[in-house]
């Protein structure tokens, strides 16, 4: 991100290829070390093929509702075959809530970040990053 900050001035894509979804898939491979974001990681494979930041942000989101509904279906059908008690208000309401307060944020995202604002989400990243990595150690 913080590369991409640096080279702002550069001609942008208005789309996003298969090639390009490709290699955005490869990038979000790392979101599973500790410390990186994987919206992090997504706008970066995103914004280093020059693709707009604004596509990047909506590619993000929508990818991310195509891993997590069948991850809470498999969830929903778990919880169906137990025979412990579950609170399925309760899940209902938090999965719905979580899902309200994504949208939510990502069209402030979609409204606030700019290229020129990258260098205080790469500090963040990199921020968490390193507490992580600390938190892994202590």
């Amino acid at each position: 991100l913080y590369f991409v900050y640096r080279v702002k001035d550069i001609q942008w894509k208005n789309q996003i290829t298969w090639k390009n979804a490709l290699i955005i898939g490869a990038f979000q491979m790392f979101a599973v070390f500790p410390g990186i974001s994987r919206s992090g990681i997504t706008m970066t494979g995103g914004l280093m093929q020059k693709i707009e930041l604004k596509k990047v942000l909506r590619f993000s989101f929508l990818s991310y509702i195509v891993v997590s509904v069948p991850v809470s279906l498999l969830g929903l059908y778990e919880a169906l075959t137990i025979t412990e008690s579950i609170n399925y208000i309760g899940y209902s309401l938090a999965f719905i809530m979580s899902f309200v307060f994504s949208l939510i944020s990502v069209k402030l995202l979609y409204q606030y970040v700019k290229v020129k604002n990258l260098i205080y989400f790469a500090g963040y990243c990199f921020a968490v990053g390193i507490f992580a990595i600390v938190l892994y150690f202590v």
